[in-house]
């Protein structure tokens, strides 16, 4: 057996013998206090959910973890936490136990502000810290080099942080549903960036340098306040999904020389033309 799924049964704590094949537990919607100790027999453990359900907002199954334990540390082929909806606040301490961490999910914990040794998350790769209320960074995020997603959606943001563009292995950003009012120029810097989730906030212009992320492919700039898409556009190569829908947009370039673009939604605007170029494009899916 390799994987292990205890979800949503009530525990309130729970032993495990040694075991050198299960490579992923689940333990979310139980009553722990904490992570079981127990887990450290678990040799080749790599993947642990210790979440609070949220598909039965009303049970009384309702895991509250406060800290990352220290024997956390101890375990080198864990790879991978899920940690969303407890209590942690994800102390100076909880980030040196995470250091060999690759993947770390935090979601829902009232997070309010990340330690200065953020640094000490050195392994890691994917960080989601959504639906907390966090509103700044501290300076050695920018030590973060190995990181490909950041998501901090549903948080207190009113800019992108400049510690986020100067993290050129980027691939992934996500601050859908902050406060933010303007995209830096600063985030042409990250020409390996794929997907850029800026929706629901109040940003009014794009800027120019958005035209050197040859990579992206998949922009989503909807609910904010654009009253423009520039021309240049058409330069994005590699663009899949454009959602620039819920704006305060007049009229939209000629976008069907775009190769690689096969979904579109440019809903609740103020345009006055048909695209009808646009959706003579062979290759489109969606408009």
């Amino acid at each position: 057996m390799k994987s292990l799924n205890l979800s949503n049964n009530g525990l309130k704590r729970i032993r495990f013998p040694g075991n050198s094949n299960i490579k992923s537990l689940d333990l979310s919607g139980n009553n722990f206090k904490r992570i079981p100790r127990s887990i450290r027999k678990l040799k080749k453990l790599t993947t642990l959910s210790i979440n609070q359900s949220q598909s039965t907002p009303f049970s009384k199954n309702r895991n509250k973890i406060k800290r990352i334990p220290r024997f956390i540390r101890k375990m080198p082929a864990l790879k991978s936490i899920e940690i969303n909806f407890n209590r942690l606040k994800l102390t100076k301490n909880d980030v040196k136990r995470l250091s060999n961490i690759e993947i770390l999910v935090a979601a829902g914990n009232e997070i309010t502000e990340l330690p200065d040794n953020i640094e000490d998350l050195k392994s890691i790769k994917n960080l989601n810290l959504s639906k907390n209320k966090i509103s700044k960074l501290p300076p050695n995020f920018v030590l973060l080099d190995r990181l490909e997603s950041v998501i901090f959606y549903k948080n207190e943001f009113k800019n992108i942080p400049p510690q986020i563009t100067s993290l050129t292995n980027l691939k992934i950003i996500d601050f859908y549903y902050n406060r933010i009012n303007e995209i830096p120029i600063e985030i042409g810097n990250l020409q390996d960036l794929k997907m850029l989730f800026l929706a629901y906030n109040n940003i009014e212009v794009l800027p120019d340098t958005i035209r050197s992320l040859h990579m992206l492919k998949a922009f989503y700039i909807h609910d904010n306040r654009l009253a423009n898409i520039p021309v240049w556009i058409i330069e994005l190569t590699s663009l899949e999904i454009l959602d620039i829908s819920y704006n305060n947009l007049f009229s939209i370039p000629e976008m069907s020389g775009m190769k690689a673009l096969y979904e579109v939604d440019i809903q609740e605007n103020n345009i006055d033309h048909f695209p009808w170029k646009l959706i003579e494009k062979t290759n489109l899916k969606l408009l």
